[in-house]
């Protein structure tokens, strides 16, 4: 393995730990949940892509079934709830070629649709298995022990929008505020000649 391919693998990892302190911060007291441990999964994806954003993902998503069990019993709504959950974040990876070359020609308003558009399809598609787990968790649609389906999908709809907002303020803020923090050094979305430009400024 190179050392362009462990610099890569190290951001990963780095990426893959933050998550997890991210996923221990209590939110008891608010009336929604922030997922926060999404954050940098979806940053190191719109950095690296869609191989080495889907490997981060998939990481954090089988760390997290051990290390937030459902208690509910079942396999499959672990699966769902953080394997699954979780490991198709890294879809936002679809978007780094985009994301890199247009924060690299400050093409500001492109980078912020790259990066909005990545984050919604993330967080969409994260929510939309904690839904499924939801359901699949209760004994009945209507049961009197879980949540039903249609109140799981109306507080998990909050709980989408409130991280969905948490995660385009600080996506888009970091556009206007430190654009190359989306460049990663030696990146393969930009040519020689592009990169030999970047290290010269």
């Amino acid at each position: 393995m190179n050392s362009k391919a462990v610099k890569i693998l190290l951001e990963v990892l780095g990426a893959v730990v933050v998550s997890v302190a991210l996923s221990y911060i209590p939110q008891e007291s608010l009336p929604f949940f922030v997922d926060l441990a999404i954050l940098p999964l979806i940053f190191v994806s719109l950095r690296q892509g869609l191989i080495w954003g889907t490997i981060a993902s998939v990481l954090f998503g089988l760390l997290h079934v051990f290390l937030h069990p459902t208690g509910a019993g079942f396999l499959v709504v672990s699966l769902h709830d953080s394997f699954m959950a979780y490991g198709f974040v890294g879809l936002s990876g679809f978007f780094a070629r985009n994301t890199v070359r247009t924060a690299f020609n400050a093409r500001t308003s492109s980078t912020t649709l790259n990066v909005v558009t990545a984050s919604l399809i993330a967080t969409i598609v994260s929510y939309g298995f904690h839904v499924i787990a939801t359901g699949i968790g209760a004994p009945t649609v209507f049961s009197a022990e879980k949540v039903s389906l249609a109140q799981g999908v109306f507080g998990f709809g909050t709980n989408f929008l409130v991280t969905l907002a948490v995660t385009l303020l600080i996506f888009v803020t970091l556009i206007y505020v430190k654009r190359d923090v989306y460049i990663p050094k030696g990146t393969r979305f930009l040519s020689r000649r592009e990169q030999s430009h970047l290290l010269n400024d």
